[in-house]
């Protein structure tokens, strides 16, 4: 038979030891042998080594960040302030502010 058992990348190795460990504990405890080879991701992952000043585009854009929208869907971003209570209240039908909160949402424009 053969286990695999897959561990995020993330864990640190000292808890990655302790948990083979643990397993290597159970199974000897059972009497069934055990075999472990570790593998690990490949570690040249191209993401890793990304230089976005390799692949930047100078657009001759100076309010690019600022004006994405515009740029990008041909409308400009409406600042608009909503407090958290309206999106607390969204999420809950028993909130006493529930219908305002779904009335000024709907009152806003969508997004297409």
């Amino acid at each position: 038979m053969q286990l695999k058992i897959d561990l995020p990348d993330i864990l640190p190795h000292k808890k990655v030891m302790f948990l083979i460990k643990e397993i290597e504990d159970i199974l000897s405890k059972e009497g069934i042998p055990l075999n472990i080879k570790q593998e690990s991701l490949d570690k040249n992952d191209p993401w890793d080594n990304l230089n976005i000043e390799d692949i930047a585009v100078d657009t001759g854009i100076e309010d690019f960040a600022k004006n994405h929208d515009h740029y990008l869907y041909g409308t400009f971003m409406k600042p608009i302030f909503v407090d958290t209570s309206a999106l607390i209240a969204i999420g809950n039908k028993r909130d006493i502010f529930y219908s305002k909160a779904l009335e000024l949402r709907y009152s806003l424009k969508p997004m297409n």
